[in-house]
């Protein structure tokens, strides 16, 4: 049950701290039930206090063994429950599927676009999706609408892949990006779209990426991210592809960017960021990649990937997380294809970093990648962070942090993966989110952890975020999170997935409102004033 909660807090002078926010405690089934808890609160700053919480239908109350109770803690909680955003095909009919979700906040009109590839109409014929989300309510604004439009009308053979979406606050608009065969069965490009604030279409679709000799079904791009650079007002768009330019062959994949602008319009032509192992050579790849913006100048933009290369002493097929550091007009600056991740030791294959996502600190001048990662058993996999520092993107911290907590012990049946993040810059700490099978093999939900900006200490333990059928009902997953925070009038972040909640196999777009941290003083007492 979500309650609202009047909470008071006695701070050392012995003033009273009234505040109303919406938030749920702790559940309590049974009426009249009640419940009694120790275990760790956290301060601002990362710190553990050991607090005891009683809870009851009509009382939730924390208290921890300090003489006087000054310390500010920071807590965040879900607002309401699961949603569903997409309506993809007949109701309970798993032919039809709404996959991968991106987000972005609309700070002008307060409001989200959340956007995926579905089929609706012709089974297995995939497009790009949008359907914007009022950011104080999660009330959703119009009907879903259809982004792209690949290929002929109604055929299966051509299909949008895999989008992201940045919001131009300059001129209230998106703009969306995905990759997708368009002028042959099989050849994937990216292409790009605008979509202004009432959810309009804005010109037409434009190409971005030429890999390979024209159009070639044997050269591809995929995975595309981008990032909007609110000074110049333009966008840098990234994605992995194989490509045929100087000694480059086909299946050897390295990560690529371009410029556009305002308008979607290409400011120059493609150029490559990556260089995993020597050219020529197929069995070195560079794939998933995702880029921020930061805005200190010379130093703008941040691309993390994955790559297997043949630096030091690594192997063929070991992957770890790289950046790379680029100026505003796509230039490198800064030390080339730097290595983030240290999955195992150097040369072992049975040890990969795979999946990263960045997100820069405005506030400290810092970014986080996250990724997924076996770091001590091959293929049980866990989410990691590391900081950098947003001048020279030097590691900062501790190296390898742990994020997630999957199962008890080293057991490859539990797993963590697909990592997302987004900063919030009023409370300073970022949401992390991910899918993981913590509550059963191969029942995957969407878990987040709120980590301190400043320090890269969690605050509290790993929150549960969806609810996918059955507990315990490995037919009924979510999956893909991506993430956005909306902002301090909101102070609220909405966290999207794929998931299959009613009909096995029929997956939709699901969303979670969650609260960034607020800080209150113990000890607290929480009352629910129905």
């Amino acid at each position: 049950m979500k309650n609202r909660w009047m909470l008071f807090s006695t701070v050392a002078c012995g003033a009273i701290l009234a505040l109303i926010l919406g938030l749920a405690a702790q559940k309590v089934e049974a009426a009249g039930g009640s419940r009694l808890d120790g275990g760790p609160v956290h301060a601002d700053r990362g710190a553990a206090l050991f607090a005891m919480t009683a809870v009851t239908t009509t009382e939730t109350r924390i208290a921890v063994d300090k003489a006087t109770a000054t310390l500010a803690v920071t807590n965040g909680s879900e607002i309401g429950y699961d949603f569903v955003l997409s309506s993809m095909g007949p109701y309970g009919n798993a032919d039809y599927d709404a996959l991968n979700p991106a987000v972005a906040y609309n700070s002008q009109d307060n409001q989200y676009l959340v956007v995926w590839s579905g089929s609706d109409d012709i089974v297995g014929e995939y497009e790009i999706w949008g359907q914007r989300v009022n950011a104080a309510t999660g009330a959703q604004i119009g009907a879903d609408f259809q982004i792209s439009f690949m290929g002929p009308a109604d055929d299966p053979d051509y299909d949008a892949e895999e989008p992201d979406v940045a919001y131009n606050s300059q001129s209230n608009e998106y703009l969306v990006v995905w990759s997708a065969d368009h002028y042959a069965d099989g050849e994937f490009e990216i292409f790009a779209r605008r979509v202004d604030a009432d959810g309009d279409l804005l010109g037409s679709m434009a190409r971005v990426s030429v890999m390979g000799p024209g159009v070639d079904p044997n050269y591809d791009a995929t995975d595309p991210a981008v990032a909007y650079n609110s000074i110049d007002n333009t966008y840098l768009v990234v994605w992995d592809g194989d490509d045929d330019t100087g000694a480059l062959v086909d299946g050897e994949f390295e990560i690529w960017g371009r410029r556009l602008n305002a308008s979607a319009e290409m400011l120059a032509a493609q150029f490559r960021i990556s260089d995993m192992g020597p050219d020529g050579d197929a069995d070195y790849d560079a794939r998933d990649p995702d880029v921020a913006y930061s805005g200190v100048s010379g130093y703008e933009y941040l691309v993390v990937w994955e790559g297997d290369s043949n630096t030091g002493l690594l192997a063929n097929n070991e992957f770890e997380i790289w950046g790379q550091q680029l100026e505003a007009d796509g230039d490198e600056t800064g030390t080339n294809d730097f290595r983030i991740s240290d999955m195992g030791e150097s040369g072992d294959a049975d040890l990969d970093a795979l999946n990263p996502a960045v997100a820069y600190n405005s506030t400290d001048y810092q970014y986080l990648v996250v990724w997924e990662g076996d770091d001590y058993t091959a293929n049980e996999f866990d989410i990691f962070g590391q900081r950098l520092n947003g001048y020279n993107c030097n590691e900062m911290g501790a190296n390898d942090f742990h994020l997630s907590h999957v199962g008890s012990g080293p057991n490859g049946d539990y797993d963590a993966l697909n990592p997302a993040v987004a900063y919030d810059q009023y409370n300073n700490e970022y949401l992390v989110v991910w899918q993981d099978d913590e509550l059963g093999v191969a029942e995957f939900e969407i878990w987040g952890q709120q980590v301190n900006a400043a320090t890269g200490a969690a605050v509290g333990i790993d929150t549960r975020l969806s609810d996918m059928g059955p507990d315990g009902d490995a037919d009924h997953i979510a999956q893909t999170p991506a993430v956005a925070y909306s902002g301090a009038s909101n102070n609220q972040y909405l966290v999207t997935w794929s998931g299959d909640n009613s009909t096995d196999g029929e997956f939709e777009i699901w969303a979670q409102r969650f609260t960034g941290g607020y800080k209150v003083y113990l000890p607290l007492v929480m009352r629910n004033y129905p």
